[in-house]
């Protein structure tokens, strides 16, 4: 039972560890915290890094011990990035078109082509 959880959660232990330590870390830097708003940032650290990882990991094309250190820095910045995410969709409620294309020129597939042709 202890073991099916993190594989029904979709999420690797070491993964999770690694965003809780940097969610940790990250706490050594912010000041005026709340105890509530602390725990919630090491928690959504650890999740942002347990989810976000793999993704990025595998855009990234790495993998091991290096898939851990991403985990961490994950963690370090999750609170951050959760952030980012509810100001960008604060904006694409104001602008959905603007920030949808903006959007899709960031994180569209790069392609084979040199580097003149788009």
């Amino acid at each position: 039972m202890q073991s099916e959880i993190p594989s029904l959660l979709g999420l690797k232990i070491g993964t999770v560890v690694a965003g809780l330590i940097g969610g940790v870390a990250s706490l050594a830097f912010i000041t005026n915290l709340t105890p509530k708003a602390g725990f919630t940032a090491v928690i959504g650290g650890a999740f942002c890094a347990g989810y976000v990882t793999p993704a990025l990991a595998e855009y990234l094309s790495v993998a091991g011990p290096m898939e851990n250190a991403l985990a961490f820095f994950l963690g370090v910045c999750g609170m951050n990035l959760v952030g980012g995410i509810f100001k960008l969709s604060d904006r694409f409620k104001q602008q959905p078109e603007g920030t949808f294309k903006e959007l899709w020129l960031l994180l569209r597939p790069k392609s084979k082509s040199g580097p003149n042709e788009r």
